[in-house]
């Protein structure tokens, strides 16, 4: 509906690689497909993604520039960004 706020969705680091790693598994496949699914409803408006300083920084240790350059293409997607506060340091 009209005027409701939108679902916000982050994902780890994990989930942003996902489409890399072996897709005969089936738990891997199925995951990699509702990835998938996200980004669609992320770039058609119907939910929001958020970024976070922590994917962010893993991903700056990525050795796989492909890899590397894909979950940076993803985090644009990401209509906000969640910073590190205290309440977060606390229960890390």
């Amino acid at each position: 509906m009209e005027g409701e706020p939108k679902t916000r969705i982050a994902l780890d680091t994990n989930g942003y690689k996902r489409p890399f790693d072996d897709q005969g598994q089936p738990r891997i496949w199925l995951e990699t497909l509702a990835f998938g699914v996200i980004l669609q409803m992320v770039e058609g408006g119907e939910t929001e993604l958020v970024s976070s300083v922590v994917v962010e920084y893993e991903n700056s240790r990525n050795p796989f520039p492909l890899r590397k350059a894909w979950v940076v293409r993803c985090l644009g997607l990401a209509n906000h960004r969640q910073v590190l506060n205290r309440a977060i340091l606390i229960v890390a």
